[in-house]
């Protein structure tokens, strides 16, 4: 990564809630999702590998950033999992359908999630994440 974009990123994100955070690993994901898509249709095999695993790395984290004793983060936690094996089985399609669905449901509830980050009813996203600019 360029010094300089690292440097650009990390004073971005420090002013990020974590529902902002949230929905831009959404984008992401979909983005990667989309990405293979095409690369798998243009039969460009490591393209298709490397945007495979950006996808597969990108949903982990949504269902790392996920408190599974609450039931509708199960529930997210299950769809995250058929999304997964929906890229597994390059059905892009629907990969991507489930992806935007619950990135919507998301961006519905922002401004409720942002006032309850100010008013400190949850925690407020630190910004505290290191990027690696060697690569």
């Amino acid at each position: 990564m360029n010094p300089y974009y690292g440097d650009a990123l990390e004073t971005m994100i420090k002013g990020w809630t974590r529902i902002d955070m949230l929905l831009a690993l959404y984008d992401r994901t979909i983005e990667n999702v989309q990405v293979a898509e095409a690369a798998y249709s243009a039969n460009e095999s490591q393209t298709f590998v490397d945007a495979q695993i950006a996808a597969s790395q990108c949903i982990l984290g949504l269902y790392e950033g996920l408190d599974t004793k609450e039931e509708s983060a199960q529930n997210v936690a299950r769809l995250l999992h058929f999304v997964a094996g929906r890229l597994e089985e390059k059905d892009f399609a629907q990969a991507i359908k489930f992806l935007q669905r619950l990135r919507d449901s998301f961006a519905q509830v922002r401004d409720e999630a942002n006032t309850l980050e100010q008013d400190g009813k949850i925690p407020a996203f630190n910004g505290n994440y290191s990027f690696d600019r060697t690569v």
